[in-house]
This record gives C-alpha cells, sequence and structure tokens, in this order.
C-alpha cells in the first residue's frame, strides 16, 4: 500500500469517527491533536479504525503525531 492510499484511507477514517472535520486542507504536515483536535479518547477510536482499515496492531506505546506519522506507521507494518 502506498502513502496516498493510507492518506485516502485515514481521510475516510476521520471522517467517520468525526463527521465534522473538515478534511479540505489535511496535508502529511496535519497535526492530530493541535490541528485536529483529537483528544485521548478519539486518538483511541481513530487506533481502532486504523487496525480495522489497514489490518495492522496499533500498539499503546505507538504515537501519532501527525498525518505522516500514521502513513508512515501503516507503510511500515504491512
Amino acid at each position: 500500500m502506498t502513502e496516498n492510499e493510507v492518506f485516502e484511507g485515514l481521510k475516510k477514517i476521520l471522517l467517520n469517527i468525526r463527521p465534522n472535520t473538515d478534511i479540505t486542507n489535511l496535508s502529511m504536515e496535519t497535526r492530530l491533536v493541535e490541528d485536529l483536535v483529537i483528544d485521548s479518547l478519539m486518538m483511541f477510536i481513530l487506533g481502532l479504525a486504523i487496525e480495522n482499515e489497514f489490518s495492522v496492531t496499533v500498539t499503546p506505546d505507538v504515537r501519532f503525531k501527525t498525518v505522516a506519522d500514521v502513513c508512515k506507521f501503516v507503510c511500515e507494518a504491512e
């Protein structure tokens, strides 16, 4: 899976878990907490959604700060 495919999948995930998220300006540099206002509960839900969408395992020690962190993690986990 390419980074772009993961990026597109992540957009869908974000819209599913937070329907009012504005993804028009979403980029690899977008910060999950600061820019998308994802709190700890939403981060947990995001981790579960990433596991389901991409068939990877997100362990508790994995920390995502940016969209790029998510894409890199999924691409390396395959």
